[in-house]
């Protein structure tokens, strides 16, 4: 007999307490298992709740899911695209979509039901949900401790976020998530090649997992070197190559590719598309990310009222550009500091960073684009209590963002229940005595799992705070030079063409006076800026006085007393990237002053010098023409009026009356 064993067995009260103790630890795990197996039905219920009411969620989402499955099952890959038209969405869904209509046929339900395909179309994101909160507590218990993991899973199987996404919204965002977290959590085990799998089926589910690619790869060559690399991206490869061949053999990949990954960059030009992020602190956010900088044109111009469009380098300096830098930099930055200290929670955290980055800093984000932070960061919060109450705060923020697109009206009873059902634990609490704060789990926080960085992991570090410290450098100093030079050239004239009117005359520009009543078909009117409140573009020069309106347009103002003309150069703006069409009319007391041909995006625009005699109401008319409105960004340069100087040619009336 083993001399352990057997002091074991002549010790009574040993092996007493060591009954009691497997005891307790087998009570512990059956309530571990309860509380995730009642998290799990909660979460589960309310999904179907959501899902029991059909066609519920972003209506126009929707519908282009449901275009999209029937033309799917109806025409098959090989006739989809030309049977859809528009298409945006990477081939992983479409897959998915296809195996939803086609299971719907196979079961005998009618595929014509809108409330019927709508709820189905919900049920993969939904079970996508159920695979992150089983993730979740796989990985978190070797890492965190089980009561820990099972807290994580709960901060994201019921987190309003989660079923408002997928059961109410309709969106699929669950399904790159469940994805992005299973590649984190497998290369912390060191499984690059399934690791590279699953990080080319989620940037083939959608293009926003790119965010994560990045940590990826750096964990891959920070534990595993140059081999961990090339593995990592051969299981993405083929990952490509399985889900793009049913696309191949109906020779319809590269039509999928650029749809997804190619024409989908630009196609929401805005600095944001409806997320709260830094463009919000910065002027207007659904401005377009394409222009140049106001300021910086002005700095160029000098006082001038339009330059060349390539007149200076500086006009290479984009919105879309200054965040794709900016983003790149804190990236590298944030994974340098991971570098430094990796550990499995770090792991997590760095991850959930990245995807709050990617929907912050870069231009053309939508409001669900941090969707894979909520779960990426679950691990990581239940690791102290002010991460916990930082997440939660985090969670109502994006919450709250969600809710200016979608109401969250519609799914009041479910809310109402869960606000119920935490009353009633917090009620049956109380009927309990109080017990002494169990023991933290054994589990010990941030421990560094990787080896110590290497020569070229802390040259990225340093080289990553070096390009950040010089890009906000030399940010601070242009801002500083242009915003000097822009003041100085306003407190000499505020216009070229003000400052050069002959003696005897005045101007007035029409981006400072109010118009009598103004009426367009899409935003509004803009003053010294485009429709999309960019810098007025018409042929190859930039222009900063003006106004900016989309067609149809009905325009008016009172003419000035004194005036002799009316001038302006007007055409189809540059920012919409040669599409876009108009007549344009001006009126004097509604009679007909000037009409143009059909104006086209790369048609000069008409020069309009009218004689205004003495009409009272001049209105200003963009006519959209029979190939309907879209782009249809119609720009007035320099539109001024040109009159007498007040007091000088007796009693009369100021021209800005």
């Amino acid at each position: 007999m083993d001399i352990q064993t057997k002091a074991d067995t002549d010790d009574p009260g040993r092996n007493e307490n060591a009954s009691v103790e497997a005891g307790i630890v087998d009570s512990g795990r059956w309530r571990q298992r309860l509380g995730f197996l009642a998290i799990v039905l909660v979460g589960c219920a309310v999904r179907v709740s959501i899902l029991s009411r059909g066609k519920i969620g972003y209506v126009q989402d929707i519908d282009l899911f449901l275009l999209w499955t029937r033309n799917l099952t109806e025409h098959g890959l090989g006739g989809f695209f030309e049977a859809t038209g528009f298409c945006d969405y990477p081939p992983l869904y479409l897959l998915v979509m296809w195996g939803v209509g086609t299971t719907t046929i196979a079961l005998g339900w009618d595929i014509g039901n809108d409330q019927l395909l709508a709820t189905l179309l919900k049920v993969p994101p939904c079970m996508a949900d159920l695979v992150i909160v089983f993730l979740l507590y796989f990985f978190g218990r070797t890492i965190v401790g089980r009561r820990r993991a099972l807290a994580a899973s709960a901060l994201y199987f019921l987190n309003p976020i989660t079923f408002y996404n997928s059961a109410y919204w309709g969106q699929i965002d669950a399904v790159h998530t469940a994805l992005l977290l299973a590649a984190v959590g497998l290369v912390g085990r060191r499984m690059d090649f399934s690791t590279g799998v699953l990080a080319g089926l989620a940037l083939l589910q959608k293009f926003q997992s790119i965010a994560l690619l990045p940590l990826l790869l750096f964990d891959a060559y920070l534990f595993r070197r140059w081999r961990g690399l090339v593995v990592m991206v051969l299981g993405a490869l083929l990952s490509a190559i399985c889900v793009l061949l049913p696309f191949m053999t109906h020779g319809v990949a590269g039509t999928v590719c650029e749809r997804a990954y190619v024409s989908v960059v630009g196609q929401y030009n805005q600095r944001s598309a409806s997320a709260f992020n830094v463009w919000y602190l910065i002027g207007n956010a659904g401005d377009t990310d394409t222009t140049i900088p106001r300021s910086i044109v002005e700095y160029v111009a000098r006082g001038r009222d339009s330059v060349l469009a390539d007149e200076s380098p500086l006009f290479e300096i984009t919105w879309r550009r200054v965040s794709l830098v900016a983003f790149s930099i804190l990236v590298a930055v944030v994974l340098s500091l991971y570098g430094r200290y990796p550990s499995a929670v770090r792991r997590y955290a760095t991850a959930g960073l990245l995807a709050m980055l990617f929907f912050l800093v870069p231009t053309e984000m939508h409001e669900r684009y941090a969707h894979p932070a909520v779960a990426l960061l679950a691990i990581w919060a239940v690791t102290g209590v002010w991460r916990e109450r930082a997440y939660v705060m985090l969670s109502l923020l994006l919450l709250l963002n969600y809710t200016y697109v979608q109401p969250i009206e519609p799914i009041a009873p479910e809310l109402a229940g869960l606000t119920v059902l935490l009353l009633l634990v917090v009620m049956g609490s109380q009927f309990f005595r109080p017990r002494a704060p169990s023991p933290p789990d054994d589990v010990p926080m941030e421990v560094v799992d990787g080896p110590p960085p290497s020569l070229l992991v802390r040259t990225f570090g340093w080289a990553s705070t070096l390009s950040l410290c010089v890009f906000a450098a030399c940010g601070g100093y242009l801002f500083i030079a242009v915003r000097t030079e822009w003041l100085a050239s306003r407190s000499v004239a505020n216009s070229s063409i003000v400052a050069e009117a002959a003696p005897g005359r005045c101007v007035v520009m029409l981006d400072e006076v109010d118009p009598v009543s103004s009426s367009q078909s899409w935003l509004e009117l803009r003053r010294g800026a485009t429709v999309d409140g960019g810098v007025i573009q018409l042929d190859d020069r930039l222009y900063l006085r003006g106004i900016g309106v989309h067609a149809a347009s009905d325009v008016t103002y009172d003419v000035p007393a004194d005036c002799a003309t009316f001038n302006a150069l007007a055409g189809i703006d540059a920012e919409t990237r040669g599409m876009g069409s108009a007549v344009l009319e001006v009126l004097l007391d509604g009679s007909v002053a000037f009409r143009s041909d059909v104006l086209m995006a790369d048609t000069p625009p008409v020069s309009i010098a009218i004689p205004v005699g003495q009409a009272t109401r001049l209105r200003l008319r963009a006519l959209p023409t029979p190939d309907g409105i879209s782009n249809d960004h119609v720009s007035w340069a320099l539109a001024r009026f040109e009159c007498l100087v007040p007091g000088e040619h007796g009693d009369r009336r100021s021209p800005r009356d």
